[in-house]
């Protein structure tokens, strides 16, 4: 058994397969990195909050308009072949085109958006190492969601399969990976109610 209590100091990490991890029912909020059992930080209050309202407006848009499936953390995705790496992104979105990805424990093969709600201990790895790893795996779109910072940055690949900055315009940015699906940046910060962002998007 893989307690991660039992893995030693705060962050210390344990080595086995993939299987293996999908398979442990102790491993609780983790990834799968480079053959290591990686825990993931902590969440704050605020994160907690931007996360609940981006996954919510997320889900009632797809739901709604029978676009595919939102998934939420600690739900892997494994990103490709047997060396890339199992993430969990805050919040995904996998189209009706490819929801022969999704399985009973993970998602085999890239999400179409991954959306990141950067912490204290997860900046280095959100904006380095799953930047390339998203971008390398095909996944459209990445939201990176700095809230501390009040900052959000939308990456989209490019004809060449490289991320770009999105456009946010007028304070709107609009997704191309979720069809019709657009959110105004300034309600990350300060979110109205659930019920009056579904109007604004005209969702009945």
């Amino acid at each position: 058994m893989t307690k991660l209590a039992e893995l030693g100091q705060p962050g210390a990490r344990r080595r086995m397969t993939y299987e293996e991890f999908l398979e442990d029912p102790t491993i609780e909020r983790a990834e799968w990195v480079d053959g290591e059992v990686v825990p993931m930080v902590g969440v704050t209050d605020e994160h907690d909050r931007v996360t609940t309202f981006i996954l919510r407006l997320l889900a009632s848009w797809v739901e709604t308009h029978s676009l595919g499936r939102v998934l939420k953390e600690p739900f892997n995705v494994k990103l490709g072949g047997a060396n890339r790496p199992g993430r969990a992104p805050d919040v995904a979105f996998l189209s009706t085109a490819h929801l022969a990805r999704l399985h009973e424990k993970n998602v085999q093969g890239p999400v179409d958006v991954a959306v990141e709600v950067m912490s204290n201990g997860s900046r280095g790895t959100d904006r380095g190492d799953k930047y390339v790893e998203y971008e390398g795996a095909g996944v459209v779109e990445y939201w990176l969601i700095d809230s501390q910072r009040t900052v959000a940055k939308f990456y989209r690949l490019d004809s060449a399969g490289r991320y770009q900055l999105a456009p946010i315009l007028d304070g709107v940015f609009r997704s191309e990976a979720v069809p019709g699906c657009w959110l105004r940046v300034k309600w990350l910060w300060d979110p109205p109610k659930l019920r009056e962002a579904e109007r604004e998007l005209g969702i009945d």
